[in-house]
């Protein structure tokens, strides 16, 4: 009686082939489209701290008293929107640290806050701290 040896893959064969090249394959193209992407994402991070810098320094040339005016100012500048927060703040000596913190006279310091939002950009937060020499 001859045996006979078959040719080829059977279906079963063919599929768990087809499943393991699959597993090997869609991590590789999510690792290539992350790194497509990297680079567009870094230059929209870094236009949005520009967008955000660029704003600061005109409010650092606002006189102390008519900073107030910048508070709840939204723009749109190169498809970044950008609104500012102008708060009074104490500052607190705790333990040897400067923190922000609440006073009964929180009049000689305003923090200012711009958050940046656009095209990739989930938020980005610029703050600094104006005190009142005068």
């Amino acid at each position: 009686m001859k045996r006979r040896h078959p040719k080829g893959f059977s279906l079963i064969e063919a599929l768990i082939a087809l499943v393991v090249m699959a597993l090997c394959v869609i991590p590789l193209t999510f690792l290539m489209t992350k790194t497509v992407r990297a680079p567009q994402e870094s230059w929209e991070q870094t236009m949005a701290v520009l967008k955000a810098q660029e704003l600061m320094d005109q409010i650092r040339a606002t006189p102390w008293a008519d900073l107030g005016g910048w508070n709840g100012h939204t723009d749109v500048s190169d498809s970044f929107t950008r609104q500012v927060t102008v708060r009074f703040v104490a500052l607190e000596d705790v333990a040897g640290v400067w923190t922000i913190g609440h006073s009964l006279n929180p009049t000689r310091t305003r923090q200012v806050i711009i958050r940046v939002t656009g095209l990739g950009v989930k938020n980005k937060t610029l703050t600094t701290l104006y005190t009142n020499t005068e």
